[in-house]
């Protein structure tokens, strides 16, 4: 089966809802697809933007400076 999933882009709205939504769209691109786990973070960092992708950046530099591991898995 050849299915098509469009992945909008996120920028950070705080609504649950819409989120949630989000989120599982991510999931079933990652079954149809079959995206291994590690590459799961590399692919939804290119669906932030405006806040969310600065959170994230600001986030993975914290890690960074404080010693911490990255996040590699989903």
């Amino acid at each position: 089966m050849e299915e098509k999933v469009s992945i909008k882009l996120y920028q950070g709205e705080i609504d649950a809802l819409r989120l949630n939504n989000w989120l599982q769209h991510l999931e079933v691109h990652f079954n149809i697809h079959h995206i291994k786990e590690d590459e799961n973070i590399s692919f939804v960092r290119l669906k932030l933007e405006v806040h969310s992708l600065i959170w994230w950046e600001s986030h993975t530099n914290t890690l960074r400076l404080e010693g911490d591991p990255p996040v590699t898995k989903w």
